[in-house]
C-alpha cells in the first residue's frame, strides 16, 4: 500500500486522524533527546491518566480521551519553548527562510496554509489540506498527512545538511496533529499558535515573532 495515500487514520507511536478538508494542527519538533525529568513527568502523567481511564463511563470516554491529549500535548509544547539544550536553533536566517520558503511552496499545491510559528525547536502549523487526483481516472481525494510532511522534511532536511551541527534525521520521527473539529477550536488553535512565543516570553507581542505567519482570512473563504 502507498504509504502517502490519504487515510482518515493510522497509528505510528502516536495516533494520527485526517478527516477530507478538516483542518489540521501540526507540531513536529528538532530531534534531540528532551531532558529525562520532562521525560519522566511525560510517563508519569501517561500512567496517571491509563489508571483514571479505567473509572471513566463509556458516553464520557471520548471527550475524556480529548481533554487528556490536550493537555499533554499543551505541557509538552510549555517543556519545548523553555528548552534551551538543542545545537540548532530554527530562528536563524539559514533555518527560517527554509523553512518558511517550503511551508508557502506547498500552498495551494497540497493545502491551504492558515497560520504557522516557527519557535527555535519546534514548529506549529496550521492548514486545510487539498483535493488532489486520485490513483483512478476524474477520481479525486484529500492530500495525506504523511505526504504533506514528507514533502516538508525531505526539502528542508536536504537544505540543512550542509550546515553546521546537522543530525540526521534532522525532524524528529513523530509529531502531534490534531484534526479541528469545529469553528470554537479553530479559534483556540489559531490564538494559541499565536501566543506560542508570547507564553515562551520570547517576545511580549505575538506581531514582533519573525517566525510567525497568519493567512488573509478572506482567502481562505474562497479556497
Amino acid at each position: 500500500m502507498d504509504k502517502f495515500k490519504y487515510k482518515e487514520f493510522y497509528r505510528r507511536k502516536l495516533p494520527h486522524h485526517q478527516l477530507g478538508e478538516s483542518p489540521l494542527v501540526i507540531s513536529l519538533r528538532l530531534n534531540f533527546t528532551l531532558p529525562k525529568h520532562i521525560i519522566q513527568a511525560l510517563n508519569q502523567q501517561r500512567r496517571e491518566y491509563l489508571d483514571a481511564q479505567k473509572k471513566v463511563s463509556a458516553e464520557d470516554l471520548e471527550d475524556f480521551k480529548k481533554e487528556y491529549h490536550k493537555a499533554r500535548f499543551e505541557y509538552y509544547d510549555k517543556c519545548l519553548g523553555k528548552f534551551k539544550g538543542s545545537p540548532i536553533n530554527l530562528m536563524e536566517p539559514q533555518y527560517l527562510n527554509v523553512i518558511t520558503n517550503s511551508l508557502h511552496f506547498l500552498h495551494q499545491v497540497k493545502y491551504f496554509l492558515i497560520s504557522y510559528c516557527v519557535m527555535p525547536n519546534h514548529v506549529h502549523i496550521l492548514l486545510k489540506p487539498m483535493l488532489i487526483e486520485g490513483d483512478d481516472e476524474n477520481e479525486e481525494t484529500y492530500c495525506s498527512l504523511s505526504s504533506i510532511l514528507h514533502s516538508f522534511k525531505t526539502f528542508t532536511s536536504g537544505k540543512f545538511r550542509y550546515l553546521p551541527n546537522y543530525v540526521k534525521p534532522f525532524w524528529h520521527h513523530e509529531c502531534y496533529d490534531h484534526r479541528v473539529r469545529d469553528e470554537k477550536e479553530f479559534i483556540y488553535q489559531l490564538r494559541y499558535i499565536k501566543n506560542n512565543p508570547v507564553e515562551a516570553k520570547l517576545v511580549k507581542k505575538s506581531e514582533d515573532w519573525p517566525g510567525l505567519y497568519v493567512c488573509d482570512f478572506d482567502d481562505l473563504d474562497r479556497f
